[in-house]
């Protein structure tokens, strides 16, 4: 029930055991958030917070254009050529808050002290935060999927880009493998992605089919019938690897043609194809105000699992009629904002449009 009155102390109550109430407040794993947030001073060499006070700020990342000299076979008496040229990008920020309320006095009368019942509060904020993030980097990644094949650029015919087994669907913008290579679907997607020139580790972001796929055959090594678990040696080791997220192929459309699921894959390491870049106020990181009072205040928190976020936290209070929310007639009541800009930077390809070093198969 809504506003604790379900655990007010109208009777003698035991409070539930935390574990017993993990399943009800459960959250979505989103390995690829810690990974592209770990990701971000590397690929971009910046301090967002350092360079950016307010949202009125633009904040570029610039980088080189790739330069392709012609090669002749003769020298020249007096030799020209042309001069290189770089690009800019404009980081595109959004925001994401969640709110709450907490009535001073539901606190005096409920099992749960204030203290307890605003730890929960902020806790499951931030969890609502980060899940909503994280769906929001499945579907910047396969939005920002490559919409052009470097191996097709390069001459190659797009039916035969691994034999007849794996084509370029240039309608699809993804990679189709056939289920004659379900077996060997992340060797084939390695393969592709080396034609694609990426050499480097390689991440993956897969619908439950394929993770489930993946999950059987690192299992498959030299002691079984057949060794599979060969074709994983190119991915990053361990759970930010290959990683699920459920959603892929539901509120994330998958691919019309995905009948056997879909993989999300993308280099990292020399070569960073993704990251995150978060940002809060400068009010808030300066702390201002008083968030008991009227006006209200501003601050920080930094987040309770462990990710390398701090969010803006904005609150303030007034007096209220708390008697409908399991509190009393005279009452005050504290309403609390939690908030943070997320910036999805993709790897910039400026020198042939549509070109991106995400990529993504697809088992047909």
């Amino acid at each position: 029930m809504a506003n604790y009155i379900s655990s007010l102390l109208l009777a003698y109550q035991g409070k539930i055991a935390q574990q017993l109430n993990a399943a009800e407040i459960r959250e979505i794993d989103v390995p690829i958030l810690n990974s592209a947030l770990a990701s971000a001073p590397l690929a971009l060499g910046i301090d967002a917070q350092s360079i950016r006070d307010s949202t009125k700020r633009s904040v570029y990342t610039y980088g080189f254009n790739k330069y392709n000299p012609s090669v002749v076979n003769a020298r020249a008496l007096a030799p020209t050529g042309a001069q290189g040229d770089s690009n800019q990008t404009a980081l595109s920020w959004t925001t994401y808050a969640v709110t709450a309320e907490l009535f001073a006095q539901t606190g005096m009368d409920n099992k749960y002290s204030p203290q307890e019942m605003l730890n929960n509060q902020v806790s499951q904020m931030q969890r609502a935060l980060r899940e909503d993030i994280g769906l929001n980097i499945v579907a910047n990644l396969h939005n920002n999927r490559t919409q052009v094949s470097r191996a097709v650029l390069d001459g190659k015919p797009a039916s035969s880009i691994l034999g007849t087994d794996v084509i370029w669907d240039p309608v699809n913008y993804c990679y189709q493998i056939s289920s004659n290579r379900k077996s060997t679907f992340f060797q084939a997607a390695a393969n592709v992605m080396q034609q694609n020139y990426y050499y480097d580790s390689l991440r993956a972001v897969a619908d439950p089919a394929t993770f489930d796929n993946a999950q059987f055959l690192m299992n498959q090594g030299v002691g079984n019938a057949v060794n599979y678990d060969f074709q994983f040696q190119g991915y990053v080791p361990g759970k930010e690897g290959i990683m699920m997220h459920p959603q892929l192929g539901t509120t994330v459309s998958e691919l019309g043609i995905a009948t056997g699921g879909t993989a999300i894959i993308f280099p990292t390491g020399i070569i960073e194809a993704y990251c995150v870049v978060p940002w809060i106020p400068l009010r808030n990181r300066r702390g201002d105000g008083d968030m008991d009072s009227y006006n209200g205040g501003y601050g920080t928190i930094i987040d309770d699992k462990g990710y390398d976020l701090t969010y803006a936290v904005r609150g303030w209070a007034q007096k209220a009629d708390g008697s409908g929310s399991g509190s009393v007639l005279q009452d005050t009541v504290n309403y609390l904002e939690l908030s943070v800009d997320i910036a999805f930077v993709a790897a910039p390809m400026p020198t042939n449009a549509g070109e991106s070093a995400i990529i993504e198969f697809v088992q047909v």
